[in-house]
């Protein structure tokens, strides 16, 4: 009888009604949709951060090249076309040839025609008096050597003709020198002229360089804190995977317990 009964007493707990049994299925049935549930929202926002910041970088990448296009379309297409243009330039400076010298031919008939006028009346003056002949010392101190030295060669000069003839020599010689001096002066001029163009040149192509490297160096801070979001973004994304990695071994380990009990 009593080793009936201690059968009977270890045979009741291993024995569970039918009720509770069709219960544990329903229970692990829940709890598998649970880890479903848990699991899916995970893997959601995981995707939709991923797509947004591909976008966002595809989209400012697209601005930055499109701001450092049109530097480029401004700023090179300025001094391409800078280049055409100077010799354009060059042609205009030209200028037709001077007529300088028939000028100066009509001038020095002029002046040789007023000696002879004025030489005429100076052979019937007078001889000059004390006083004038004081003043114009004192002139030609002041005029300097040359003068002097033109004074005294017409003084050991006899006639009044080979003075006339000296005379007409040395004014011609100062009028050559006169007119080579001109000319330098026009070919001086003109140089002033091209360097001034040159000058006025470069100084806008300063000031456009200028312009370029400002907004070069303002797209540059562009991309720089393009590329820090983009690496603040990369460090979200790997710490939001470390979690929900975490979170997937977790409920991994759960399920595994589950499974076992």
């Amino acid at each position: 009888m009593e080793t009936n009964h201690s059968v009977q007493l270890s045979g009741e707990p291993q024995s569970t009604p039918p009720g509770e049994s069709s219960s544990l299925p329903n229970q692990n049935g829940l709890e598998k949709q649970d880890d479903k549930d848990s699991s899916t929202p995970l893997q959601a926002p995981e995707g939709k951060t991923g797509v947004q910041s591909e976008q966002g970088a595809h989209d400012i990448s697209e601005e930055l090249n499109r701001q450092l296009e049109d530097i480029i379309n401004t700023y090179g297409s300025a001094t391409e076309k800078e280049g055409p243009t100077k010799t354009r330039e060059q042609p205009e400076n030209i200028e037709p040839p001077d007529n300088g010298d028939g000028d100066c031919d009509e001038a020095t008939e002029e002046t040789e025609r007023e000696p002879m006028a004025s030489g005429e009346p100076t052979t019937a003056k007078e001889p000059v008096s004390n006083k004038e002949q004081k003043l114009e010392k004192k002139i030609l101190k002041g005029l300097g050597k040359e003068a002097n030295l033109l004074m005294q060669n017409l003084n050991k000069l006899q006639t009044p003709e080979e003075k006339l003839d000296f005379l007409f020599k040395k004014y011609a010689e100062l009028l050559d020198e006169h007119r080579t001096e001109q000319k330098k002066l026009k070919l001086l001029q003109k140089k002033q002229v091209q360097i001034q163009k040159e000058k006025d040149q470069l100084q806008s192509e300063h000031s456009r360089a200028i312009l370029a490297r400002s907004k070069l160096e303002s797209l540059c801070r562009e991309l720089q804190r393009h590329n820090k979001t983009l690496k603040d973004t990369r460090k979200m994304d790997t710490k939001l995977t470390a979690r929900l990695r975490t979170k997937m071994s977790i409920v991994s380990r759960k399920r595994s317990c589950l499974k076992k009990h």
